[in-house]
């Protein structure tokens, strides 16, 4: 019988993720699907906390400031319609006043400053090479705020940029402490300049990915991109906008994420959590029953008995739930 598909051997790392890493993810939107079933699974993760950051320069210019302990650029703020913005940040950080968007962006430079100077495993994810440089701020952005067109020039950038802009970054960042980095090429298709141009985009980072990952050893490959574009390769693997991956193909990527670092120490311990949330989100008919308070009752009693072999885990969303 002729196979139906092309599947990708698991790929094996020089290192695992446990419950006792603590883990930051920056990057486009894929890197919060992996970042949010890791924060599920009670791991300590920061995620993006800039905002989603679609290319590489976006995530290095934060990388350099926090590493560097450099001051915000105060003329990166400006005003649109009532509201302030930053070129650096996603849309998501927005204030009424300037002084109460750079007090947001202060106090989320200083938490990841403290995150990343402890976190030993780094998920960056590249989603496109396409960037933009405001002409009257002179610099490139991180998002462009629906602001026109006409006040942007957009380029690709070249593999060398990347390449030479990440290498003494990543150094300096490995010098620190024992870290090991995970680059990701995101599978979300930027397909609006065209599905040419995506492809071209996705190129440049792949090369500049692999490159980087063959010279810094603390560096990794995993293969999101391919799991969805050669071992899935499949429309109904996409949401129906034909650009983002589907729940289905999340999970298939999170499986395999699991299968490529996870112990099976580690993997016993995230299946017994995932009983606890399925439990968690039962919901009794009767819940004034007696039944029902001695589940709870019992639910509880496995939350602390977790919570003392494992007291770095974070249970109290479980412990609400459960409670009487």
């Amino acid at each position: 019988m002729l196979p139906f598909r092309t599947v990708l051997p698991a790929t094996i790392y020089p290192f695992q993720i446990n419950h006792q890493d603590k883990l930051l993810s920056l990057g486009s939107c894929f890197t919060e699907n992996i970042g949010n079933r890791l924060l599920e699974a009670k791991f300590d993760i920061s995620i993006n906390p800039f905002g989603i950051l679609y290319h590489p320069i976006a995530i290095a210019q934060h990388l350099n400031r926090i590493i560097n302990d450099l001051p915000f650029p105060e003329d990166a703020l400006f005003q649109h319609e009532s509201y302030w913005y930053s070129h650096l940040h996603h849309s998501s950080f927005v204030e009424k006043s300037k002084a109460d968007l750079l007090d947001l962006i202060l106090q989320k430079d200083e938490a990841t400053k403290n995150h990343l100077l402890n976190s030993n495993r780094i998920i960056l994810t590249f989603g496109t090479a396409k960037i933009y440089h405001h002409l009257e701020w002179d610099g490139v952005v991180a998002n462009c705020h629906k602001l026109p067109r006409k006040a942007f020039e957009a380029r690709l950038l070249k593999v060398e940029e990347i390449v030479e802009l990440y290498l003494p970054l990543l150094e300096q960042l490995c010098q620190k402490r024992e870290v090991q980095l995970i680059f990701t090429l995101s599978p979300v298709r930027h397909i609006r300049d065209g599905i040419i141009e995506n492809q071209r985009s996705k190129a440049i980072l792949l090369l500049a990915i692999h490159e980087i990952c063959d010279q810094i050893k603390q560096a990794h490959y995993f293969p999101a991109y391919e799991l969805l574009m050669d071992d899935l390769r499949n429309y109904r693997f996409y949401e129906d906008d034909l650009v983002h991956p589907s729940e289905a193909a999340i999970a298939y990527i999170w499986n395999y994420f699991q299968q490529s670092f996870f112990d099976d120490t580690t993997a016993a311990l995230l299946k017994e959590i995932q009983i606890l949330q399925k439990a968690a989100a039962h919901r009794a008919f009767h819940p004034e029953s007696i039944a029902h308070q001695n589940f709870l009752k019992k639910q509880l009693q496995k939350v602390a008995q977790l919570k003392e072999r494992h007291p770095h885990l974070a249970l109290e969303d479980l412990k609400t739930a459960f409670k009487i």
